[in-house]
């Protein structure tokens, strides 16, 4: 019998931002949906903007990011967006989808 748990493939993603610890453990499709809202948006200013997806990717308020240095903001930023897309097209860190791993039997 083969059993594969797709559970077991993505560990939750860590960063650091202005000294705190955040973690992603959960991407549902409420938060695709705001980040294609918020990334739709022509009305706000970039850092604004870069506050609002950071808000929705970690969790937390928008207002915690505001006054940290945009540099940063926008390194996390990438490196969150980068990992989430090799995520969402079934990139398993260190497995190919097709490597047979996370598969037993």
């Amino acid at each position: 019998m083969s059993r594969f748990n797709a559970d077991s493939l993505f560990e939750p993603i860590e960063i650091t931002l202005g000294g705190k610890d955040y973690t992603v453990t959960k991407i549902t499709q409420g938060v695709l949906e705001q980040l294609s809202k918020t990334a739709d948006s022509e009305e706000e200013n970039t850092s604004t903007v870069l506050d609002r997806q950071l808000a929705i990717i970690l969790g937390r308020p928008a207002e915690e990011f505001t006054d940290l240095d945009a540099r940063p903001k926008s390194a996390a930023m990438r490196y969150l967006t980068k990992t989430l897309r090799d995520q969402l097209s079934g990139e398993a860190p260190g497995n190919a989808p097709s490597s047979g791993q996370g598969a037993s039997g």
